[in-house]
């Protein structure tokens, strides 16, 4: 594939020997698997990118990137899932987010079928220990991983079918090549594959499952390469990127939600002192983030390479469990802090201020309290932010907004330059999810999801 980057007046010399040009940049919004069935070629040209360009292609961490790292802590590495064979799985105490839901990962209930083991073979008793995590297939819990705690339903059925079509793909291009040897030559397709006799093109879960532990191996995987160059928030001149928004400091009184404070805070919640942060500028703010995020996925890696000198998994316990940006889990020490930071809320319920999960909208329209009285400029929370920081646009993704990007005028007007500044929210990943049921098109009340 070719990337076409646009017009620019100074360029300088790539590894090549060819001209690249300097100042255009692609930045990728985070969320890079889970959607759209097509999750290896998309990171892969997207990693190809980054190894030709590695100073102008860029990626972010979204929540969907982040949670993957849980799969070494609740499912091992590849090499305690050998396929064929029938391994230990890590102790799984359930999900903090799940508490008290009656739910398979419930940790109340885990614990109580946990504390009547030894009595199982009573009827009651096995009714409810078909609500304890899945634990005698690897398989079999990743599909609940994937399917009952991070809202990727299909993400194992899409596995299945990329699978499938790339092993149709190996097909034709050898058949391809042997008719080129003078061979007889057949062409396979999806329609066909179930009755080409000898030819197996049937993706085994296990298969499905060894692809997911394999691409998210902290130190060879897929996701392990993309986590190593991505970071919270990129900033270049006037333009910010990052996954969700700005996570100013909110209460609730009387019902609605209200700022604690119009000015921004710079907000750390992985330290000690989450509460006071020493920062006073945006700069120094991002540098402190991404060096987090940084440090907490080589960590990531490092308890990788660990857990598979070990030859077996932890039985310790997991970070999903009690979460906490404080978790003494052995995963939890040296990566949860992340996981913790790109989840929506904290163990107790409490909103977690993020940069991952946090949304510039509620109920499909912009937030009031970021973003009332937008003129004059400087009059509310994000202009004001904007303005100090000499910001014209803020770019960000993570909650699906409709069929196109939706523009959000901060203020009409720079006193410097003259132009607007803007919040864009750019996730458009439902865009294609919509057929129209009658000729009417976009003006039609009547529509279905394909």
């Amino acid at each position: 594939k070719e990337v076409i980057f646009l017009e620019d007046e100074e360029f300088t010399s790539n590894s090549k020997g060819g001209e690249e040009k300097t100042r255009t940049m692609l930045v990728y919004g985070g969320d890079v698997w889970d959607k759209g069935g097509a999750d290896l070629y998309v990171i892969r040209q997207l990693l190809s990118l980054h190894r030709r360009y590695p100073h102008r292609v860029h990626f972010l961490m979204g929540n969907r990137d982040i949670n993957k790292m849980r799969i070494v802590d609740e499912l091992g590495v590849p090499s305690h899932n050998l396929p064929g064979e029938k391994a230990p799985l890590p102790y799984h105490g359930g999900v903090y987010w799940l508490r008290g839901t009656g739910f398979v990962g419930d940790p109340l209930v885990q614990r109580q079928i946990m504390d009547i083991t030894p009595h199982f073979k009573e009827r009651s008793t096995q009714s409810k220990f078909r609500l304890v995590v899945p634990s005698e297939s690897a398989t079999e819990r990743l599909k609940w991983m994937l399917g009952k705690t991070m809202g990727s339903v299909d993400a194992f059925e899409f596995r299945r079918s990329e699978l499938k079509k790339e092993r149709l793909t190996i097909l034709n291009s050898t058949s391809s090549s042997n008719k080129l040897r003078g061979s007889k030559n057949y062409h396979y397709s999806h329609h066909s594959y179930e009755v080409m006799e000898g030819i197996d093109l049937q993706i085994t879960d296990e298969e499905v499952f060894q692809s997911y532990i394999r691409s998210c191996d902290p130190s060879t995987g897929l996701m392990g390469e993309y986590l190593s160059h991505a970071k919270l928030i990129i900033r270049f001149g006037p333009a910010l990127f990052l996954h969700g928004a700005l996570p100013f400091s909110i209460a609730v009184e009387d019902g609605s939600i209200v700022l604690t404070s119009t000015d921004f805070e710079f907000p750390t919640p992985w330290k000690e002192n989450c509460g006071t942060s020493n920062h006073s500028t945006l700069l120094e703010w991002m540098n402190d983030l991404n060096q987090f995020a940084s440090s907490q996925v080589k960590s990531w890696k490092e308890y990788g390479v660990e857990l598979s000198k070990s030859h077996q998994p932890s039985r310790d316990g997991v970070w999903a469990t009690d979460g906490g940006y404080f978790n003494d889990t052995p995963g939890g020490k040296r990566f949860g802090a992340l996981l913790q930071y790109g989840m929506g809320t904290l163990p107790h319920h409490v909103k977690n201020t993020s940069v991952v999960y946090n949304s510039w909208m509620s109920d499909g329209m912009p937030r009031s309290e970021l973003f009332c009285d937008k003129q004059p400029d400087g009059k509310n929370p994000v202009g004001r932010f904007m303005k100090n920081e000499k910001l014209q646009i803020i770019l960000s993704g993570h909650q699906p907004i409709g069929d196109m990007p939706w523009p959000i005028l901060v203020s009409s007007r720079d006193e410097t330059n003259g132009s607007a500044r803007w919040v864009i929210p750019c996730d458009t990943s439902f865009s294609g999810d919509t057929g129209w049921t009658t000729t009417d098109g976009c003006e039609s009340t009547m529509r279905k999801n394909v």
